[in-house]
């Protein structure tokens, strides 16, 4: 995304700086307070969590904010997102679709958007279909390789019927993958896997695992064109809000049952 962005804005003349705040609230005030001092014509986010109150000195110095993916509670800016609960809602559908009823899902932290939009999909696919919803079947953690392993082997541990599982995230992808090869899980035989987001990571596995795809180069182009047009109209009152659609690249780490 950044890449597609950067040669979009680079061909309209603008130059990119881009501030890592490695989902870290902190860093994400310093990057502000650094890219205000800076006197940036515009900032593109993706926010580390739910709160975005620090934003609005970028708007108070008349610096255009347009988020990405992930929507704060409390700041009002435009947005281009993607349609988290849908895509997730989809990929439980096909769990429950080959037969699987006991499903697990391994999310993010409470307080980011898209971890929340993503479970009230998996929520709302068990629902349609009359299955009790289990907490003991849904493991939080932050957004990492690590988080996928650690939260595969909870979910294990804790819910022995489990023939599948959902995965929120491309590092939690990751890190449930090596998991399954740590506790010798073979997938899908023993475990059916769906993940989100990492379609090249998802070709190299064996067997090939069915993935959430997100619209990546419509993504960027359409960021790259919301900003452009705020610097280019800056007299433009309504906030946007762009939602995409995601896709799904079939696999074969599903088992009917």
């Amino acid at each position: 995304i950044i890449t597609e962005v950067e040669d979009i804005l680079r061909n309209q003349g603008y130059a990119t700086m881009i501030c890592d705040c490695r989902t870290d609230i902190g860093r994400e005030v310093e990057a502000v307070e650094f890219l205000i001092k800076r006197r940036v014509d515009g900032v593109i986010v993706m926010p580390s969590g739910n709160k975005g109150k620090h934003f609005e000195k970028l708007t108070r110095a008349g610096i255009p904010v347009v988020l990405l993916d992930r929507k704060p509670d409390d700041f009002d800016g435009d947005c281009v997102l993607v349609d988290n609960q849908k895509g997730a809602k989809d990929a439980v559908k096909r769990l429950i679709d080959a037969g699987h009823r006991t499903i697990g899902m391994i999310t993010g932290p409470c307080d980011v958007f898209t971890a929340r939009e993503r479970y009230l999909g998996y929520k709302e696919a068990l629902q349609e279909e009359n299955i009790p919803i289990d907490n003991n079947l849904v493991s939080y953690n932050e957004y990492t390789i690590k988080g996928g392993m650690s939260g595969l082997r909870y979910l294990v541990e804790n819910n022995k019927d489990m023939t599948a599982v959902f995965v929120a995230n491309y590092e939690l992808t990751m890190g449930v993958v090596i998991e399954a090869n740590e506790l010798n899980l073979s997938i899908p035989e023993q475990l059916s896997v769906v993940g989100f987001d990492n379609v090249e990571f998802a070709r190299a596995c064996v067997p090939k695992l069915c993935i959430v795809s997100q619209p990546t180069k419509e993504i960027a182009q359409k960021v790259a064109e919301v900003m452009l047009e705020r610097l280019e109209c800056e007299n433009i009152k309504e906030k946007l809000i762009v939602k995409l659609s995601t896709g799904f690249v079939e696999g074969k780490s599903i088992k009917r049952r």
